[in-house]
């Protein structure tokens, strides 16, 4: 065959190779959606979200042949977000189940045309305002919650701008966005170490356009939905810690989960990076708290595992007292850089750790303050800021 005849053929095996692939593709797609609910391990949770026709809102997670797995309790109020990471939906009276242990019922109020919602009414007069995760928002009634408790005991409006699943980076936009305007008197500004890992992930997600390619393949395609989590979990785009798994264990009348991501080793490098992106975050938002005449105060709040610190040791898996050491040393790191750049910051582990046997603060199959926990914290914050006369911030 003449080197001129095996050019002519090009083009033609270039069109039989690309059919080929685009058959092995469609093949793939079709065997996904087909056998969605044999998949092994949690790839029904990884592609659940997959629209079942181009032209459908229903997902593969609506069909009801949904393994157990794959089924998300969070679908029907959090979303992600492209400028804030996460995005909490407006709703009402919700039944919300997070687990056996956390079930409450929630509305939400939209502050933007957009959809953005939080659990306070838009109309509330912006006083203070508190930012956070899932720990401000809380995984209680809202009467339960620490930020309406202690908005009670110093009788000031504070508005509740938590949105789970969210670091510094977000809480920085959502300040500039729903709160700059108000010039609120006193900004409430939780923090827990996960922080520092979501940082890490939306410093790499935010402002993606969500109408670009890729959030529509995400979003339509089984077979691309999966290879992108698979790539993602190869990069370590997002690596914060998380526990699955549940070991209940019951000691000195308190009951908890001892499986912990904590307590094992992290990824340094991601924890570093997120820091750095998240304290620069900390202290661009209190400058603009400052300029507005406002009075910022950092809330540093202790993990499970470091609340019930004998309980973990004696029954997590792997080497517990070494992850704890390295828990202890974050906060530490943390209160450092308080002192460093002057900032007011309240470290709430000493208040709740010494009433952390009197009841239970934290869920039995959950790692989020419960009822008393909230009420304990939002007591503890009290004594702090009338404690510095910082409690009057917001008249």
């Amino acid at each position: 065959m003449s080197l001129s005849a095996s050019i002519r053929r090009l083009p033609r095996r270039l069109l039989i190779a690309l059919a080929a692939i685009a058959l092995t593709l469609l093949t793939l797609e079709v065997a996904l959606r087909l056998f969605y609910s044999a998949l092994p391990g949690n790839l029904p949770y990884v592609i659940r979200h997959v629209r079942l026709t181009p032209f459908s809102e229903r997902r593969l997670v609506d069909l009801p042949n949904t393994p157990e797995v794959a089924r998300d309790p969070f679908a029907a109020w959090l979303t992600w977000d492209s400028r804030y990471g996460r995005r909490v939906k407006p709703v009402r009276d919700l039944p919300v189940q997070l687990s056996s242990s956390v079930q409450f019922k929630l509305t939400t109020y939209a502050w933007s045309e957009t959809g953005v919602a939080f659990r306070t009414p838009p109309e509330q007069r912006v006083a203070a305002v508190a930012l956070g995760d899932s720990m401000t928002f809380c995984w209680t009634a809202l009467e339960d919650c620490w930020v309406t408790l202690l908005s009670q005991e110093l009788e000031l409006p504070i508005a509740n701008l938590g949105v789970p699943g969210t670091g510094s980076l977000s809480r920085a936009r959502v300040y500039a966005d729903f709160a700059q305007t108000h010039a609120p008197k006193l900004v409430l500004w939780q923090f827990l170490l996960n922080d520092h890992f979501e940082d890490y992930r939306d410093a790499r997600a935010l402002q993606r356009s969500s109408d670009d390619l890729d959030a529509w393949l995400d979003n339509h395609s089984a077979f691309y939905a999966l290879a992108k989590r698979l790539i993602e979990r190869i990069r370590r785009t997002d690596p914060t810690p998380q526990t699955t798994d549940l070991n209940l264990v019951t000691e000195r009348g308190i009951t908890l989960n001892v499986a912990s991501e904590w307590l094992k080793a992290w990824d340094e490098s991601a924890y570093a990076e997120g820091r750095q992106l998240g304290l620069a975050a900390i202290r661009e938002t209190q400058a603009a708290v400052q300029r507005h005449g406002g009075t910022f105060v950092l809330l540093i709040l202790p993990t499970a595992e470091e609340l019930y610190r004998e309980i973990f040791e004696r029954h997590a898996a792997g080497e517990p007292s070494a992850g704890l050491a390295r828990l202890e040393k974050a906060r530490a790191e943390l209160r450092a850089f308080c002192e460093q750049v002057q900032l007011i910051c309240f470290d709430a582990y000493d208040a709740l750790r010494a009433q952390a046997y009197a009841q239970a603060l934290i869920y039995p199959d959950d790692k989020h303050f419960n009822a008393a926990g909230n009420r304990l914290l939002a007591q503890a914050i009290a004594i702090f800021l009338k404690e510095n006369r910082l409690a009057s911030c917001g008249d």
